[in-house]
C-alpha cells in the first residue's frame, strides 16, 4: 500500500508470465496468476484505498489469465468508483495489454516497451515518460467505436 488513510493506493503486481493459476504453470518458476490478482481486486471496498496500481513487467501470457484480470479491474472500477493505474516498468506484451486495457491510466516508464496491439477503442492516456500518447494512438488505431 501507497500512501495512508484515505489516500493510498493498494498496489499489485503482475510480473512475469500471467498464468489463470498453478496449473497453468506448473514448468515456469515464476509468474503472476491471474484468478489470484483477480480475487485481490474483487476484495478491495473504498475502505480499503482510494485506488489501485498494477505494477506491470510481463511479456503475456494466457487468455483466461489476463482476462481474469480485466474483468477484475472493471468490476473495482464499477463496484467503488475508483481509479484503476498502470505503471509499465519495462515490458507489457500481449496478455499484459489485455489484463491492463481497462485501466483509467497506463504509465509506460521511459525506456520500456508497450507492445499495443492494433485495439480499436484505447481512449485513456497512456504516458511515456513525459510524452503522452494518446493522440498517437487515436490516429493509429481510430477512435473508440459505439458498439
Amino acid at each position: 500500500i501507497w500512501g495512508g488513510g484515505s489516500q493510498s493506493l493498494r498496489a499489485i503486481t503482475v510480473a512475469g508470465p500471467i498464468m489463470a493459476d498453478a496449473s497453468d504453470g506448473a514448468l515456469l518458476s515464476a509468474g503472476s496468476y491471474g484468478y489470484e490478482i483477480a480475487a485481490q481486486l474483487d476484495e478491495l471496498t473504498t475502505d480499503d484505498a482510494a485506488g489501485v496500481v498494477l505494477l506491470v513487467n510481463t511479456p503475456g501470457g494466457s487468455i483466461a489469465g489476463s482476462r481474469a484480470i480485466s474483468d477484475a479491474v472493471l468490476r473495482y472500477q464499477e463496484r467503488t468508483g475508483q481509479k484503476v493505474l498502470v505503471h509499465v516498468s519495462s515490458i507489457s506484451a500481449s496478455g499484459g495489454v489485455y489484463a491492463t486495457a481497462p485501466a483509467d491510466e497506463i504509465i509506460v516508464a521511459v525506456g520500456s516497451e508497450p507492445l499495443i496491439p492494433p485495439i480499436d477503442g484505447i481512449d485513456k492516456p497512456i504516458v511515456m515518460g513525459v510524452i503522452l500518447i494518446i493522440p498517437f494512438l487515436r490516429e493509429r488505431f481510430g477512435s473508440k467505436s459505439a458498439s
